[in-house]
C-alpha cells in the first residue's frame, strides 16, 4: 500500500531540551490519549507515533475510540486497533517514528472529534514506553488525557501539553491495476455480476425491473452497462457513488461538472442527475478519497456559469446501482428523447447506440459523444447525438439484425439483406456505405479472434472481414456450400450465438429453439479450416455467449448463458462434462478411395494409429482410443454412415499413448470407398490424435 498523511501534530520532529518530553508508561493499567478533530471524511489505515522504550515493554497497543461530546474523554468500544513490537523501539532521546496500522480500517468524518489511546499491558517500572509531546503546544492540540485504571477514568493533562501523531489513509498503489472487471448478467428477470463467474452476486435492486421474455441488449460504456430490454431501458453503475438532496435548486449541474461537498471537501464529477427541480439523486465519479456526508451544502459551477448549491439528505452510497436510463434529469427539453422501443445497444465513438425499433426497425440512434444521457438530436457540433438509417435517399431502410462497433473507425450495420458500414463520425464528415449484398442472420451471430478479424453468420454464409476492415470473405462457400440450409434458422423460434474459443482456436456457433432447447452446434477451427458438428445435453442449450478475460486468468474464457439459468464456460483442462458426463469426442477420416480406378475396389490390410504422449503418465497423455472403419461402394454412403455410426465393418480399442507394439490391426477389408473414425467416450479420459497408416490406400 501506498499511504498518505492526512492530520497530523508534529512542530519539532526531534527532541528539543526544555521544549520536549515523553509522557512514560510504566504500569499495565496507564493509558495516554490525544485527541484530533478529522480535517476530512476518510479511511483512516492507522497512525504513526513518535515512541521510546525502556527495557522490554512487550506489545505496544494503539487504539481510536470515539470522545464523550460533554467531557471530551474517550468514550466506549475501540472504534480501531492496531499494535507493534516495544521490544523493537529506540531508546534514550532518539526519536522512532513508528507507523501502527489499524487490524481493520475505519472511515472518520470530517469535523469530528476523536482520540487515540496508547498502553502497554506488559509495561513495568523497568519495562516502559513513552510517548513523545510538546510542553507548549502550537497551535494547540485537542485534550491530553491519563488513565491509570485501563481506561475506567480519565484525567486532564496539562492543556498545553501536545503528543506527535500523524493519521494516514491508503492512497493505493500507483503501479498496481487500479479497476475490476465485472461479469454482468441477465437470467430469470434478475441481475448477477462479479469478477469471478462461479460466484455471481446478485444485484438486488434490478429484480423485477428486466423481463427476459423480451429482446434483450446490453453494453457497457464508462464503467456502466446500459440495459436495451425492448420497452424500458436501465443503467448498471459500478462506478459512480450516488448523493440525493431534497431540493436541487434553481441551477442544476450538468454531465461533467465538478461538485465539491462544503465540509467534507469531497469532490465528484457528475454523470447523471434524476430531476431538473425539487427532489434530485445525483450519480458521479468522487475524484477524492474524502467522502459526501448527510446535511453538508454541495457546491460548484455548472457549463453556464450559473452557481450550483444544495444540502444532501444522506451520506453518499457507493455502488453499484440501479436505475433507469432516461434524458439526463428526465428533461426531453434540453436533452432530447429516447426511442420508445429498442432491443438493441452498442457502444461506437463514445456514443451509446439505440436500435431495433418494431416500428421503426430501420432506425438507429446515437447519443451525445461521452454522454450517453443526451439525447438532443441535430446540435450543431461533432459530438452532436444523432439519429439515421441506412438506404439510398427516397427508399425505406433495411431492418437493423445488430450493430458492430470495428473499432472507432467503422461501424457495420447487419441488417436483414444487406450488410452497410459507418466510416467516420455521422456528424462531422462521416458516411455509410454498402458492404456487401448478404445480411446478418441475427442478432449477436458475430464474434472476433484473438488478431480482430470479425466473423458472422451471414445469409451466405460465415463471412470473415481481416483486421483493418479488408473485403468481406465467404469462407464457407467452397467447404461448406450447404452450412445455411443446414443451419435452418427461423427467425421467430431460434436463437443463434457465436463466439470466439480462444483455448482451442476456433468459433464456436449455435442455434437453439427457444421453446426446447434443441440445440445444433458447430465448431471452425480457424487453424486447420476444419468445420466440426457438436451435440450437447439440452440443459447447455445457449442462449448468449461471452468471451470474458477476467482479472484472473483461471476465471477467464468463453462463457455461455445457458438453457437451464446457469453460466457455463468450455474448460480445455475438464475431461468430462458438468455430473461426470462422458464426452464423446471423435475425428473422422474420409471417404478415402481404395482404388485409383473409377470402378474398381481394392482392400486395406492394416491400420496403425499413434497417439499422443511421451507415456510418463503426464497430463499430455492420450487415453485409450476406439477405431470404426466404414466401408461403401457409394463415398455418401460412408459420410452418411461415419456421422450416424451406423453399422461399422469392425471396431477396434488402441492403446496409448503414442505407437504401441501390437496396435496394428491387420484385417483385411474390401470396399471402394473407406472411412475411419477415431475417439474416446469414456468419462475421466481424453485423447490426443497424432498420426494414422492404412496399408492399401
Amino acid at each position: 500500500m501506498a499511504y498518505e498523511v492526512v492530520d497530523s501534530y508534529n512542530p519539532d520532529g526531534e527532541y528539543v531540551s526544555g521544549e520536549t518530553n515523553a509522557a512514560m508508561i510504566d504500569s499495565s493499567g496507564d493509558q495516554y490519549a490525544q485527541n484530533f478533530i478529522a480535517s476530512s471524511g476518510y479511511g483512516m489505515e492507522g497512525v504513526n507515533l513518535p515512541l521510546v522504550r525502556s527495557n522490554s515493554p512487550g506489545t505496544v497497543t494503539v487504539e481510536l475510540f470515539a470522545i464523550d461530546g460533554d467531557t471530551g474523554k474517550p468514550t466506549g468500544s475501540a472504534l480501531a486497533t492496531g499494535t507493534t513490537d516495544g521490544d523493537t523501539l529506540g531508546t534514550g532521546v532518539t526519536v522512532t517514528w513508528r507507523e501502527i496500522t489499524w487490524v481493520t480500517s475505519y472511515t472518520v468524518t470530517s469535523g469530528t472529534e476523536y482520540a487515540i489511546v496508547l498502553s502497554a499491558a506488559s509495561a513495568d517500572a523497568s519495562n516502559a514506553v513513552s510517548w513523545w509531546y510538546d510542553y507548549d503546544a502550537d497551535p494547540v492540540q485537542e485534550e491530553v488525557w491519563k488513565s491509570t485504571d485501563s481506561g475506567t477514568s480519565w484525567a486532564q493533562r496539562s492543556i498545553d501539553w501536545g503528543h506527535w501523531f500523524s493519521t494516514f489513509r491508503d492512497v493505493g498503489n500507483p503501479s498496481d491495476k487500479r479497476y475490476t472487471r465485472n461479469l454482468v448478467t441477465f437470467c430469470n428477470d434478475k441481475v448477477f455480476y462479479g469478477p469471478d463467474p462461479d460466484n455471481l452476486a446478485e444485484l438486488a435492486a434490478a429484480e423485477g425491473d428486466i423481463d427476459c421474455t423480451k429482446p434483450l441488449s446490453a453494453c457497457e460504456a464508462y464503467g456502466q452497462v446500459f440495459v436495451a430490454n425492448y420497452d424500458t431501458f436501465w443503467v448498471a453503475d459500478f462506478v459512480n457513488v450516488k448523493i440525493a438532496t431534497d431540493t436541487v435548486g434553481s441551477n442544476i449541474p450538468y454531465h461533467g461538472d465538478v461538485l465539491v461537498g462544503g465540509s467534507s471537501k469531497a469532490q465528484m464529477s457528475v454523470a447523471y442527475i434524476t430531476a431538473s427541480a425539487g427532489e434530485c439523486t445525483i450519480y458521479g465519479n468522487r475524484i477524492t478519497t474524502e467522502t459526501f456526508e448527510s446535511g453538508e451544502t454541495v457546491v460548484g459551477t455548472n457549463k453556464d456559469g450559473d452557481a450550483v448549491s444544495f444540502v444532501i439528505s444522506a451520506n453518499e452510497i457507493a455502488g453499484p446501482h440501479w436505475y433507469a436510463w432516461t434524458p439526463y434529469a428526465n428533461d426531453t427539453t434540453n436533452f432530447g428523447a429516447m426511442p420508445t422501443y429498442a432491443s438493441l445497444v452498442e457502444l461506437h465513438i463514445g456514443k451509446v447506440t439505440l436500435s431495433g425499433d418494431a416500428q421503426y426497425p430501420h432506425q438507429w440512434y446515437m447519443t451525445r459523444q461521452n454522454n450517453p444521457f443526451d439525447f438532443l438530436y441535430a446540435q450543431n457540433d461533432a459530438g452532436s447525438a444523432v439519429a439515421g438509417n441506412n438506404t439510398d435517399a427516397g427508399e425505406v431502410g433495411d431492418i437493423v439484425a445488430d450493430m458492430i462497433s470495428y473499432s472507432d473507425d467503422y461501424m457495420v450495420f447487419g441488417c436483414a439483406s444487406e450488410l452497410h458500414v459507418m466510416l467516420g463520425n455521422p456528424c462531422s464528415g462521416g458516411r455509410i456505405d454498402l458492404l456487401r449484398n448478404a445480411g446478418l442472420l441475427a442478432p449477436k451471430a458475430w464474434t472476433w479472434d484473438a488478431d480482430g478479424n470479425l466473423y458472422m453468420v451471414s445469409t451466405e454464409g460465415i463471412l470473415k472481414i481481416s483486421k483493418g476492415f479488408g473485403a468481406a470473405e465467404n469462407i464457407t462457400q467452397t467447404s461448406y456450400p450447404d452450412f445455411i440450409g443446414d443451419l435452418a434458422y427461423n427467425a421467430d423460434t431460434d436463437r443463434i450465438v457465436v463466439g470466439y474459443d480462444h483455448a482451442n482456436k476456433g468459433i464456436v456457433i449455435s442455434k437453439t429453439i427457444v421453446s426446447s432447447g434443441v440445440a445444433s452446434w458447430w465448431f471452425l477451427d480457424l487453424r486447420s479450416g476444419g468445420f466440426f458438428p457438436e451435440s450437447y445435453p439440452t440443459t447447455c442449450a445457449a442462449y448468449s455467449v461471452l468471451g470474458f478475460d477476467a482479472d484472473d486468468p483461471a476465471d477467464s474464457g468463453l462463457l455461455f448463458g445457458c438453457r437451464d439459468g446457469y453460466v457455463k464456460r468450455m474448460d480445455k483442462s475438464e475431461k468430462s462434462d458438468d455430473g461426470d458426463v462422458a464426452i464423446d469426442a471423435y475425428i473422422g477420416f474420409g471417404p478415402m478411395a481404395t482404388s485409383n480406378k473409377t470402378r474398381k475396389s481394392n482392400r486395406i490390410s492394416g491400420i496403425d494409429i499413434v497417439t499422443g504422449g511421451d507415456g510418463d503418465g503426464g497430463a499430455g497423455d492420450s487415453d485409450n482410443v476406439y477405431c470404426e472403419v466404414y466401408t461403401s461402394y457409394n463415398a455418401q454412403k460412408v459420410i452418411t454412415d461415419m456421422v450416424a455410426g451406423t453399422s461399422p465393418k469392425y471396431t477396434k480399442t488402441y492403446k496409448s499413448p503414442g505407437q504401441r507394439k501390437g496396435n496394428v490391426d491387420r484385417r483385411k477389408i474390401f470396399g471402394r470407398w473407406v472411412g475411419v473414425v477415431v475417439g474416446n467416450d469414456t468419462a475421466g479420459e481424453s485423447f490426443a490424435f497424432e498420426h494414422m497408416n492404412i496399408n492399401g490406400i
